[in-house]
């Protein structure tokens, strides 16, 4: 893992009007993720999203009159490579001063979740609120303030902050906005410090967490998991592996990775491929090398302890395959090319699973002299092999729910049993305690039916639950138990296990909000899932 690399930070500054045509910077790559920050006068300001960007947050002040304020949005765009300094129309409900920041990160270092972070309006002074990620990752951090007053240039980020940009309008309503980075190892949460700024007013302040995209680099440590094998003898505990022309046949390595691979079933493969480092103990012979590699077409591959076992992984190789052709040499790093097709496909099978193990075929192509040799985990003093994967785990979607299903036994706030899913509050930025559904009998149960999947769905990895609860003291005694579980349109064909979210006492008191994984899930596809239902279930004891 590592943090994001930002490429760059492109502001556009415009004077008023309601059409506000930003152009990205003049170069724009396949897999570049941008954000998008856009900060306008009054804080009733809303914009209009562009085509192909989604919303991440809206904040704005609240104090003083409404051009004595700011509202500051933050969106972004996975990038196709077609966006070469594009202009994209960032309109706004009323003509007020604009200013739109661009931060542009770099393809293939950017983890497939939208960025999060937390947000706070009318602050006295431009300090970013401590934000908790939910994960612990490498990441980059931006701290970002806005607030009314087109003057405030001059300012200077946190403590161990940098690329600091800013921007300001100049006209009779200006605006006045910046931001700063950092990046963090493995972390989980981070409070930015405060910003210096040159003018007073209220500010609009917020933490972003943009996530580095998972990279692996996974040793060979178990002896027996680096291979020899001639085409009739097998060979293991060697400190080299050889892979040529050598004792008058052909060589080839055979490598297994037991300690396991984590990558999400679901995953794309980015990068992948395997380093050795070379030597020479006698059977080293100059000259050109051809090999072919293949992966073992397996969900969990045990590596083989005998030639017998080497053949029949033989015949489940992968219909991938990367031709590695290359001249011998006595030291120094050697690097295979590309193998991500053959660690897509294996990633792809139906019973792949994170953590499960993966084997590698290095089939001598033919060489008519030459043999390479190359340290195994039982050498001395050099390294093992290492499989090098960059990868982007699946996307997460998030439903909400968008109408009832058949149950009517539980009401809302209003006593009302219509539209129930309705009064349930949809903004996860903004958990509200007056929107509730509530039911008093000692069990039951309520069907929420949820958004459909997007378009370009594939299929379920996993799921997580949030949900917002309480115990009613209705008469002051008792521990109620709530309950999870999704299942298809039809309300009886099961998506998943049903999981315990919480267990209560009946104080009255709202508890915290409870985010618990969902087991056993369908994979399905987009038809299993579309209108797919929650079902909460909750006893009294």
């Amino acid at each position: 893992m590592a943090s994001p690399i930002r490429e760059e930070v492109t502001v556009r500054l415009f004077a008023g009007g309601t059409d506000h045509n930003a152009a990205l910077g003049a170069t724009v790559n396949n897999g570049d993720r941008i954000l998008a920050k856009v900060t306008c006068t009054n804080p009733a300001t809303t914009v209009t999203t562009p085509g192909g960007w989604n919303s991440i947050a809206s904040l704005r002040t609240t104090g003083g009159s409404v051009d004595n304020g700011s509202s500051e949005q933050w969106f972004y765009r996975d990038c196709d490579g077609t966006e070469d300094g594009a202009s994209y129309n960032w309109v706004t409900s009323a003509a007020k001063d604009t200013i739109v920041a661009y931060i542009r990160y770099r393809a293939g270092t950017v983890h497939a979740d939208a960025p999060g972070g937390t947000v706070a309006n009318d602050q006295a002074t431009a300090d970013p609120p401590s934000h908790s990620f939910g994960f612990t990752d490498d990441v980059q951090v931006i701290g970002s303030w806005s607030q009314w007053d087109g003057t405030a240039s001059g300012g200077s980020a946190p403590a161990s902050y940098s690329g600091y940009s800013s921007g300001d309008t100049t006209s009779g309503n200006q605006v006045s906005e910046a931001v700063a980075f950092r990046d963090l190892t493995a972390a989980s949460s981070e409070n930015p410090g405060a910003f210096t700024t040159v003018e007073s007013a209220d500010f609009c302040v917020a933490t972003l967490v943009v996530r580095g995209a998972p990279i692996l680099d996974i040793p060979i440590t178990v002896n027996a998991d680096d291979n020899q094998d001639d085409s009739s003898t097998f060979s293991t505990g060697f400190t080299t592996g050889l892979l040529g022309f050598a004792f008058t046949v052909n060589q080839h390595l055979v490598l297994a990775w037991s300690d396991g691979v984590d990558v999400p079933p679901g995953s794309i493969i980015d990068v992948a491929y395997v380093t050795f480092v070379a030597d020479d103990v006698g059977s080293f012979v100059a000259g050109s090398v051809l090999s072919d590699i293949f992966g073992v077409d397996e969900d969990d591959h045990v590596p083989p302890t005998t030639h017998a076992q080497w053949s029949t992984d033989h015949g489940l190789h992968t219909t991938a395959t990367t031709v590695w052709d290359f001249t011998a040499q006595a030291s120094g790093s050697l690097q295979t090319p590309s193998i991500v097709g053959i660690i897509q496909e294996i990633i792809d099978r139906a019973g792949w699973a994170s953590g499960n193990r993966i084997g590698l075929h290095i089939d001598d192509g033919g060489t008519v002299s030459a043999c390479q040799e190359v340290a195994y985990n039982e050498h001395a003093t050099l390294a093992s092999q290492i499989l090098h994967i960059e990868f982007t785990p699946p996307s997460n979607v998030d439903l909400y729910p968008t109408a009832d299903g058949t149950d009517t036994d539980v009401v809302d706030e209003g006593d009302a049993t219509t539209d129930l899913y309705a009064s349930i509050d949809d903004d996860p930025a903004s958990p509200s305690y007056s929107d509730w559904n509530n039911n008093t009998d000692d069990a039951g149960q309520a069907f929420y039916q949820l958004t459909d999947m997007p378009a370009d769905f594939d299929v379920a990895v996993s799921a997580t639950i949030t949900i917002r609860y309480r115990g009613a003291a209705y008469d002051g005694s008792g521990t109620v138990t709530l309950y999870a579980r999704l299942y298809q349109s039809d309300e009886s064909t099961v998506l998943s296990d049903e999981v315990q979210v919480a267990q209560v006492t009946a104080d009255g008191s709202f508890a915290n909000t409870s985010a618990v994984t969902l087991t056993g899930i369908v994979a399905g596809t987009k038809t299993t899932w579309d209108g797919a239902r929650l079902r909460l279930r909750w006893a009294r004891t």
